[in-house]
């Protein structure tokens, strides 16, 4: 009986069958390219997961980016509109907290004040000192509305805003010793003469530019 012949067909077909092996994490020699396959397989949701998670981050901060823009724009064309100290406050009052809405607030209390207007002055300092934060002009603020405080009468919410302006060592150091004379001239008015001594020292020692101390120091001479 004749063997039957193997066809070459057949041969490559058992050949392949034979060198099939199955390549998973177990597979020692499996190539750079059936690792990137198993690495992608078992990684792949993550990975998609992870790039819709940074583009999504990526438009939100862009949109939010250009709100932001448009508001600060929008806000700018409030303030440029605003002519009258009627409408400056107003305006001052709806951004609280925005730099523009502290020089508004600081115009139009210059004016309230040399107007005699001490409470309006006062409260107006006050929200010019709050908007305009850390701003040289935030220590000019402060020191109006203590001033304006000091025209009412109201001398211990005068006390407490000077106190504060000359311990704060953010604040313009002309702006901090013209508050620490302002200080020393209630001591005088209250006959405190130990206080008016201690804040005249300490006025010579700080006011590198001599405006102040000079006056500090008559008053120290005019003490009983």
């Amino acid at each position: 009986m004749k063997k039957k012949k193997t066809s070459e067909p057949e041969k490559q077909i058992e050949a392949d069958e034979r060198n099939i092996v199955a390549v998973d994490e177990a597979y020692k020699e499996a190539g750079f390219e059936d690792r990137m396959y198993l690495f992608w397989h078992k990684y792949s949701s993550v990975i998609i997961g992870l790039i819709v998670a940074v583009f999504a981050g990526l438009i939100l901060y862009f949109a939010v980016l250009f709100l932001a823009e448009r508001r600060e724009a929008s806000i700018r064309n409030q303030y440029s509109e605003a002519e009258t100290p009627e409408q400056k406050v107003a305006f001052a009052r709806e951004h609280t907290g925005h730099r523009l809405a502290g020089t508004a607030a600081l115009e139009v209390a210059d004016r309230r004040f040399n107007e005699e207007e001490y409470e309006e002055a006062a409260e107006l300092y006050a929200l010019a000192r709050e908007s305009l934060g850390g701003h040289p002009l935030a220590g000019r603020a402060g020191l109006g509305e203590a001033v304006a405080y000091v025209m009412q009468g109201r001398s211990d919410d005068a006390e407490r805003a000077l106190g504060a302006l000359v311990e704060d060592e953010g604040v313009l150091q002309a702006v901090r010793m013209e508050a620490a004379y302002n200080l020393a001239l209630l001591a005088f008015e209250n006959e405190d003469y130990d206080r008016v001594r201690n804040l005249a020292d300490r006025i010579g020692e700080e006011d590198m530019m001599g405006l102040w101390s000079g006056r500090a120091q008559s008053l120290v001479d005019d003490i009983p």
